[in-house]
């Protein structure tokens, strides 16, 4: 019985038209695969071309209908995100006509993972253009392809009862992150739009999902992306197509030929990723909660490890004891997210702090 609850429920994929930023690398990927193997159809959206042929690829040897690429970067205009998501429904439409009349011919879920993390204590670096970086990538641009999405699939003709905006936000928006403050404001904003848009459009049928996640082992293996900034954009990863304050590329951004190389992850040994994966969630675990949450349509799902969950709660219901636990663990985090160490695991970091003295 288990087992055809479980068929019943891939069965709800198949036909159906999926749109995945993020798609490239991680926990996209992940989902992007995973949607495959219950007969999807998918748009697979990311800044790289050449790793978004590979996923799909990989996604039409899993079992998709159909998968359609189109690049897509977040640090573009609102013009660009507007052209944009027509040509994504414009894909899902050609596809749909491509098979017979029982499947979609639009897009039924919007899945938005496209974002880059933080390693960085607060008043570290003298560069503002980090905090815009991470604002754009994580906030802005998701605002503005979310309103776009939001225009047609409320509006869209073709639209099933079955209508999903299903968005990766972060634990940290429910809670402070020490060493990814500009981070958690991002995503707190993009969030918090999230949660106001849902009850505006209440009544069209729309569902919109918040999934907040904390730390995923993404990026921990060999070739993998990473986005993580930094204090500075010269030692964050991922800097192509990040805009300056006056609007222009920035000078100190990679050019776009040595993307792959500024995004790829160094090799690693295998104690090394294990080492990395430390107090981080299982990708696969992760994928699975985020398609049973578009499945079921719930406004909210949060995932975190067991002491970050109980944080949580705590931030929640008793915040001046939460707070008094982030006053304890905070500065020690700050001191690992500049030293580069990581931190979600609960050692003591080998920097030396600001103050001069020794940490025992």
């Amino acid at each position: 019985m288990k087992f055809r609850v479980a068929s019943l429920k891939k069965q709800r994929f198949r036909g159906r038209c999926a749109w995945i930023t993020g798609a490239s690398q991680g926990l996209g990927e992940d989902i992007a695969l995973e949607l495959a193997a219950r007969g999807a159809f998918l748009i697979l959206s990311g800044r790289r071309e050449a790793r978004l042929r590979e996923v799909a690829e990989a996604c039409v040897a899993r079992g998709a209908m159909a998968v359609e690429i189109l690049v897509l970067d977040m640090y573009s205009d609102r013009g660009v995100m507007k052209r944009t998501v027509q040509k994504a429904y414009d894909l899902a439409k050609s596809m749909g006509k491509a098979h017979d009349s029982s499947v979609s011919r639009t897009v039924d879920i919007f899945i938005h993972c496209a974002g880059g993390s933080q390693a960085a204590s607060a008043l570290s670096g003298e560069d503002e253009d980090v905090d815009k970086a991470i604002f754009q990538l994580n906030c802005l641009g998701p605002i503005s392809l979310t309103k776009e999405v939001g225009r047609m699939m409320t509006n869209d003709p073709n639209a099933s009862e079955f209508k999903r905006i299903v968005a990766v936000c972060s634990v940290a928006a429910k809670v402070p992150s020490p060493g990814q403050a500009s981070y958690a404001a991002a995503k707190s904003g993009y969030a918090t739009f999230l949660n106001s848009l849902r009850s505006e459009i209440a009544d069209t049928g729309v569902r919109v999902v918040c999934v907040y996640p904390g730390p995923i082992a993404t990026g921990v293996k060999a070739g993998q992306e990473r986005v993580i900034f930094r204090a500075t954009l010269d030692a964050s990863s991922p800097s192509c197509g990040v805009k300056t304050a006056n609007g222009a590329d920035s000078s100190r951004s990679p050019a776009p030929a040595s993307i792959d190389a500024q995004t790829s992850s160094p090799k690693k040994t295998r104690a090394e990723i294990k080492q990395a994966s430390k107090g981080r969630l299982k990708i696969k675990y992760v994928s699975r909660r985020v398609i049973a949450a578009a499945l079921t349509g719930v406004d909210e799902t949060v995932l975190a490890p067991r002491p970050i969950m109980m944080l949580t709660y705590f931030a929640r219901f008793f915040p001046t004891f939460a707070y008094a636990i982030l006053d304890v663990i905070g500065p020690n985090r700050a001191r690992k997210a500049d030293a580069g160490e990581n931190i979600y695991s609960l050692a003591r970091s080998q920097a030396t702090p600001a103050s001069g003295k020794k940490v025992n």
